[in-house]
């Protein structure tokens, strides 16, 4: 059973992919030289949905990798720099 869903909007219409607990779900949206990735995962211990934030360089083929910005549980942002390890 889906717990995670992604929709996506474009010039070539919509389209949506489902995640589960066990998968979650990854989500880039790229330009040129930049652009964002999400990964939704679930924390069983705690029983929360939890969305990591990462910044990427997007399309460019100089592709750094990815740095993590932050994530959001519940309703909440947090940044990378409140985040306790």
């Amino acid at each position: 059973m889906a717990h995670f869903r992604a929709t996506i909007q474009g010039n070539r219409g919509s389209a949506s992919r489902l995640g589960s607990k066990s998968s979650g779900l990854t989500v880039k949206a790229n330009g040129w030289k930049s652009g964002v990735t999400v990964e939704a995962v679930h924390d069983s211990k705690t029983d929360t949905d939890v969305f990591n934030v990462f910044a990427t360089t997007g399309s460019n083929p100089n592709h750094i990798g990815k740095q993590f910005v932050g994530q959001v549980t519940g309703a909440k942002f947090i940044p990378v720099k409140n985040i306790k390890s």
